[in-house]
């Protein structure tokens, strides 16, 4: 059931607009004047307020002000016996929700209702959505700073243990230097995790620099084949020729390619995978892009809301951070980064950045 309140200084046209809406099924309260009704007047003690223009206590562009004021979100419905363009464009531009002129029909009040209330219930379902985010956020806060201090407590004795690790390899035999060598690649996993839990629980500060995206990416996929990473795979990179330098934080944008190119050639299973990265300007809006895409099996309709979601993985031995932490960089540097299907056949990861940057 809805709740309703009518203000008119006409006792018939308010008796009559209150049945109206009570044959409806909506709970109505109907008053003469503004002051009759303002303490109801508050944040969800209502759902939509009809009021005449002009009233003997309050002009309705007043009203208007008012329940802004009191940080209502309700719609309001004007009436008025004298309709000009004047006080039409007042009350849109104070907020009113809708503006009907006497004599009111109950075709046309009704619709109207109906249009506000389908108006409050996308606002409060908006504004549910967003209380859960934010409580979410919160607890995802919580756990990123737990996860930060048990992960700066591991690292030290994780250290010891591969120099531990080292010492003992050069003084076995061949059968056991591999069951170190395997020890010594779980130490390495575990670290890579202690890395990127760090990397995603403390606050991103870009230290920003004039660079070349090109000149990130050639540096993110040197180190992929150093440190073995890239395997039998190859990795294009195609930059459209005369990009300007932009502003940017060159490590953070490091880490967010080496992420999509490691995620791209982990993605075939170990067999030989294409991966293109592509350079190039973005017109809508200004900057440049960057397209990291591959001939892989693809991103799942289904998997690709909660893509950058931390902890969220399909790999056995996935962190689930990576892309949250290459979307924390991105969004850093006030762009944007999405996947979607690749004109290679498989997926293609598209990071935005603006040529300028809110300060």
């Amino acid at each position: 059931m809805s709740r309703i309140v009518v203000i008119d200084d006409e006792p018939r046209l308010l008796k009559t607009l209150g049945r109206f809406l009570s044959a409806e099924g909506h709970e109505v309260t109907t008053a003469e004047s503004f002051r009759e009704v303002e303490a109801q007047l508050r944040p969800e003690r209502f759902d939509v307020l009809i009021s005449d223009i002009l009233l003997p206590d309050m002009k309705g562009t007043e009203i208007l002000e008012r329940v802004k004021e009191r940080g209502c979100e309700e719609p309001v419905i004007l009436i008025t016996g004298e309709p000009n363009f004047e006080t039409a464009t007042a009350a849109v531009r104070l907020g009113a929700f809708d503006y009907l002129a006497k004599p009111v029909t109950k075709v046309d009040l009704l619709a109207a209702v109906d249009r506000a209330l389908r108006q409050l219930q996308l606002l409060r379902e908006r504004d549910r959505a967003r209380r859960s985010e934010m409580a979410m956020l919160r607890s995802l806060a919580r756990i990123g700073e737990s996860a930060a201090a048990l992960a700066h407590e591991i690292r030290s004795p994780i250290t010891a243990v591969n120099l531990a690790l080292q010492v003992v390899a050069d003084k076995l035999d061949q059968d056991a230097k591999v069951v170190i060598e395997d020890l010594t690649a779980s130490m390495e996993r575990v670290e890579r995790l202690m890395r990127k839990t760090l990397s995603f629980a403390r606050p991103y500060l870009p230290d920003m620099q004039r660079g070349k995206l090109e000149d990130v990416a050639r540096g993110a996929v040197r180190e992929l084949e150093v440190a073995g990473i890239r395997g039998e795979s190859t990795v294009e990179i195609e930059a459209e020729p005369g990009l300007p330098e932009l502003e940017i934080d060159a490590h953070g944008l490091h880490e967010v390619v080496s992420n999509l190119v490691r995620n791209a050639i982990e993605a075939g299973g170990g067999r030989k995978m294409r991966v293109r990265i592509r350079i190039r300007r973005s017109k809508q809006p200004q900057g440049q892009e960057v397209l990291v895409d591959d001939d892989g099996p693809g991103i799942p309709e289904s998997t690709r809301r909660t893509l950058f979601d931390p902890f969220v993985t399909s790999k056995k031995d996935g962190t689930g951070l990576g892309l949250a932490v290459s979307r924390k960089i991105v969004e850093a540097h006030d762009g944007a980064i999405e996947a979607g299907p690749g004109e290679l056949g498989g997926a293609c990861f598209r990071v935005f950045l603006p040529e300028q940057h809110e300060r």
